[in-house]
């Protein structure tokens, strides 16, 4: 940040003021310029700053003062440096300003970059948050794009996306953010793409799943968005989770993975949108909830039984199970053994999920003269008594499903 060259910046200050024609924008320059200049002075800094944030109607203005800004501010707090400098790349002309010239790009990404190094020795979320922005908002220009894969620091990459993991709930806007900027989605892709050649191998490292888990969860704030999750289908994005569904291996690091991926397709079921029930049917999504509710731990199970629930609550999804008796008797056992393991170790949760999903099987005809021969006798007699005293609604489909069945 220090020691810009002032030439790829443009004219001086003076000349930027005397190239607005009104003498309205001239004073309009004119008192930017003497408040940036007091940026310079430990005394008129923190006052300088509070006022050149609030100068949002005038960022056409701050665009060709880019440099003198950014090459002022580096004995400034970064965190209000920087969001100046964020402030000022929101607006379109000051994007073009800064893309336009390889000299002044590089200049702001490597300072970005350098403003990184110093967040990992003193960390600060604010200003990361401010500086993961800044490179977003770069990203939206092709030609900047292209600079920013040489120059994007590999610490950022891991923390980006914990740093947005953290945004999430925050940032309603944040998922239309991650699809509508430039080769943010293909990095997320990549991220996730990676971590395949691992999973048959004993090389993955939970510092890997951790990583390779966060680009997941953010792909789970798209697909829950109503603004992205139809674009989110049509590009087929869930098809590169599969091969973390179908993996067996019960290790930490793969449970990460196998969770992260679980809680993506929840989010697509949870909205009970009959095109995302349609397009998990059509991808075979039930097999790899199985697997998952075959070898994850209690948590992952719970959330694949979410899943099939979700799916079977759907009519379409319904008579998917239930067309071929190998689906059916796959689904039941499956259903039926899982009673068994949480007579072993209690889960209200699941034990709930498992029992709507028998409820919801005997809707149907075919199905119900199935379970005669496959549902467990120990939903019928004690073995759950003080689970079922604890939840009502276990208590009331008990008896329903068996009168459905008999």
């Amino acid at each position: 940040m220090a020691n810009l060259p002032e030439s790829i910046w443009g004219d001086s200050l003076s000349v930027a003021g005397a190239s607005t024609s009104t003498a309205v924008d001239a004073e309009k320059l004119a008192s930017l310029e003497q408040w940036i200049k007091a940026l310079q002075s430990h005394e008129t800094r923190e006052r300088a700053l509070i006022v050149l944030s609030k100068m949002r109607e005038n960022r056409e203005h701050l665009a060709p003062l880019f440099g003198f800004i950014w090459y002022n501010c580096s004995a400034v707090t970064g965190r209000v440096a920087t969001f100046i400098v964020h402030k000022i790349l929101s607006n379109d002309e000051g994007l073009r300003y800064c893309c336009t010239f390889a000299e002044r790009f590089f200049a702001v990404a490597h300072s970005l970059r350098e403003m990184v190094e110093k967040v990992a020795e003193e960390p600060s979320q604010r200003l990361l948050k401010l500086i993961i922005s800044c490179f977003f908002r770069l990203s939206e220009n092709p030609r900047a794009c292209d600079g920013l894969r040489c120059c994007l620091p590999r610490s950022l990459k891991d923390n980006t996306y914990f740093g947005l993991l953290q945004m999430r709930e925050n940032r309603g806007h944040l998922a239309p953010l991650l699809w509508d900027s430039f080769g943010t989605i293909a990095l997320l892709l990549q991220e996730i793409i990676s971590v395949y050649v691992l999973l048959s191998s004993s090389a993955l490292t939970e510092r890997t799943s951790s990583r390779a888990s966060h680009a997941l969860a953010l792909f789970q704030c798209v697909a829950s968005h109503p603004d992205t999750r139809k674009k989110f289908l049509n590009a087929q994005v869930p098809l590169y989770l599969y091969p973390f569904l179908n993996n067996r291996n019960k290790e930490k690091s793969h449970e990460y993975l196998r969770l992260a991926s679980l809680g993506v397709i929840g989010a697509l079921v949870k909205s009970n949108d009959p095109e995302a029930i349609n397009f998990l049917l059509e991808t075979r999504i039930f097999p790899c909830c199985l697997v998952c509710m075959e070898v994850g731990t209690e948590l992952s199970k719970t959330v694949a039984t979410f899943i099939v629930h979700k799916i079977l609550s759907n009519d379409e999804g319904l008579r998917y199970c239930c067309t071929f008796a190998e689906r059916f008797f796959a689904v039941a056992h499956l259903l039926r053994e899982m009673v068994e393991k949480v007579a072993e170790e209690p889960s209200q949760r699941l034990l709930k999920l498992i029992i709507s999903c028998f409820f919801r099987l005997s809707e149907n005809p075919r199905a119900c003269d199935g379970l005669r021969c496959c549902l467990p006798r120990s939903l019928k007699d004690n073995t759950f008594f003080g689970l079922l005293q604890v939840c009502s609604l276990i208590t009331f489909l008990l008896p329903v499903s068996y009168f459905e069945i008999s």
